[in-house]
């Protein structure tokens, strides 16, 4: 019996992991990435009973211009840990996205996928 739970318990995990790829990618154009440098203050319990540390941090964000050709996308990604980097991607090439309601699933020049937050979305006059 407890081999049967195991067994479906790891059933539901990973056929669950594989549905969340199954997106409706789209192929546009990756128009401009530009960082926004920003920091943050946070307050860091003491261990030693001197009271509280205040410490900066990064809170970087990088805002990313898909043009699929009827509209522009503004997409975000957040770096706020000392080793995110930005996406590898390159301007004015051709990149794979997928967007689900606030969602951004993006792409990169090696194919890994990134998870970002849709900021606006414009329809293109032509």
């Amino acid at each position: 019996m407890k081999r049967l739970l195991c067994g479906v318990l790891f059933l539901l995990v990973f056929s669950g992991a594989s549905v969340s790829k199954d997106r409706a990618w789209t192929t546009g154009t990756l128009v401009n990435a530009e960082i926004q440098r920003g920091t943050r203050t946070v307050g860091i319990p003491s261990l030693i009973g001197s009271g509280p540390m205040i410490a900066t941090l990064p809170n970087d964000v990088v805002l990313y211009t898909i043009d699929d050709g009827k509209y522009a996308w503004v997409v975000s990604m957040r770096m706020i840990k000392k080793h995110d980097k930005p996406i590898n991607g390159t301007i004015n090439a051709p990149v794979k996205f997928a967007v689900d309601n606030e969602d951004c699933y993006l792409l990169d020049d090696q194919g890994r996928e990134h998870k970002l937050v849709v900021e606006r979305k414009t329809l293109k006059t032509h």
